[in-house]
């Protein structure tokens, strides 16, 4: 019997299977045309771009900031690759960062194989175009947004606008989270941390109670339900700000739940359309108890409130589904106007509210300060 030449054998089989795949490309050179842009667009992932402006409040921002996150979520639940582009991006707010890491966190938790990259624009130094700062790519570095998808950063976040940034999310309704991100407030007084402690562990306990109910369901039917919060606190310029997200079912769609005699005292007394999600939100501020009573809480949503009545300048909104909801301090001047906005009549223009066709998600709650407020010996 013929000795078998093994070096040969390995070269007729690669020829073989050389000769097979020759014979499954297109003949003509139109069609090899085709075929080879069609293996490139298979091994190109097409980028989402961020908007300009990543900020949730202005009407028309918003817009496009929510049709943003949306692409995300469609890209993942497809379990395709993700790849985003912030190279239009030119500034943050805390409230939109805040929901953009929450939607990242919950999409790295529920596809865990899929990657997730960005690109940012080049530093240019000098010229109309000069962006040396990178304030978009320091910002979310500071709130651990690259962390997240584990990518590095080499921007420096000592920009004062950015550096006073701090981030963390939990499950529980655990206080001694809250109160370490409240400590790096350090030019707040003491009784002012502890309203406004009051206050964002009383969003935090709704959020565990109420924002997710167990009906649930994920974006899809097996999904798990992510039951975190987020929250985000900064300074910069005198001006304190406090944020607490959740991706929960929204105040629009637990408020009914209360019970209804309730919920008719605070109908009877508030001129407001049952149908609108920012009446809504609004009326859940005069919950002053919950489905469930616990130890150790507040009256629903008359703490949200009480920070304030407690600080002239304060001003309060909460952000849920479509809708929002405004209250500003007898000496606030408002940190932004919006087209939507709507006031409520009796509230000499402190209070009023706003409703979209898009929807945030969840709940958004946010407390901005003046610092101004901390000099009366009255809050020492």
């Amino acid at each position: 019997m013929k000795k078998i030449n093994k070096d040969k054998l390995r070269f007729q089989i690669r020829a073989g299977v050389q000769r097979f795949k020759r014979s499954l490309r297109p003949k003509s050179t139109a069609e090899r045309a085709r075929f080879r842009r069609k293996q490139r667009k298979s091994r190109f992932i097409k980028p989402i771009e961020a908007p300009p402006r990543i900020d949730i409040y202005q009407a028309s921002n918003r817009a496009n900031f929510l049709k943003f996150i949306g692409a995300l979520k469609r890209r993942a639940n497809s379990k395709r690759q993700i790849y985003i582009s912030f190279r239009n991006s030119e500034s943050i707010t805390a409230t939109a960062g805040l929901l953009l890491v929450a939607e990242t966190d919950k999409l790295v938790k529920a596809h865990p194989a899929i990657r997730i990259k960005c690109s940012f624009p080049p530093v240019v130094s000098k010229g109309r175009y000069r962006n040396s700062e990178s304030l978009v790519e320091s910002s979310l570095k500071q709130i651990g947004f690259f962390k997240l998808i584990g990518q590095e950063s080499s921007k420096p976040t000592n920009q004062a606008s950015v550096k006073r940034w701090k981030q963390l999310s939990g499950e529980a309704a655990n206080g001694s989270l809250a109160g370490s991100l409240l400590d790096n407030l350090t030019s707040l007084p003491t009784r002012a941390r502890r309203r406004m402690y009051r206050g964002a562990i009383e969003a935090i306990a709704n959020c565990v109670e109420h924002a997710y109910p167990p009906d649930m369901t994920g974006d899809n039917e097996t999904d798990d339900i992510d039951r975190r919060w987020w929250m985000l606190v900064g300074i910069d310029a005198g001006v304190i700000s406090v944020v607490v997200c959740d991706l929960g079912v929204g105040i629009p769609q637990t408020l009914p739940k209360h019970p209804d005699n309730l919920l008719d005292k605070i109908f009877d007394r508030l001129p407001i359309d049952r149908r609108n999600d920012g009446e809504l939100i609004l009326a859940s501020t005069y919950i002053r108890r919950t489905r469930t009573e616990l130890e150790n809480r507040g009256k629903g949503g008359s703490d949200v409130r009480s920070i304030v009545d407690a600080f002239p300048s304060a001003q309060l909104t909460i952000r849920s589904n479509r809708g929002a909801y405004t209250l500003t301090g007898k000496n606030c001047r408002r940190a932004y106007r919006d087209v939507k906005s709507k006031f409520i009549k009796g509230t000499d223009n402190k209070e009023s509210v706003s409703n979209y066709s898009d929807s945030v998600g969840g709940t958004i709650i946010e407390w901005v300060l003046d610092t101004k407020d901390f000099l009366s010996n009255d809050h020492h």
